[in-house]
């Protein structure tokens, strides 16, 4: 189980979190369907991200962050965003 002392480290760094990340999404070619994504959009999926992961880390059911993710999946679908590999996204972060 991760630490609740972690998590809220996270939680509390969540926006330089999101720039670091946010970066490696523009400047990283695997990940060039998102380049088309407005800055604002994008961001607000990534601070949203470290901001609720304590939650959905704590949660006793997948529920919360299945029905999250299939929303962000399917409107990423609706802007085009390729589907990434599970291995291509976690090399990219």
């Amino acid at each position: 189980m991760i630490s609740r002392e972690l998590v809220e480290q996270i939680e509390d760094h969540s926006g330089r979190l999101a720039q670091e990340v946010l970066a490696a999404i523009r400047n990283d070619i695997r990940t060039k369907s998102y380049h088309q994504l407005p800055e604002p959009s994008l961001r607000k999926a990534v601070e949203e991200l470290f901001r609720h992961l304590g939650h959905w880390l704590s949660s006793r059911t997948d529920y919360a962050v299945e029905r999250h993710y299939q929303k962000v999946g399917h409107e990423r679908y609706l802007q085009g965003v390729e589907l990434l590999s599970p291995a291509k996204s976690y090399d990219t972060f």
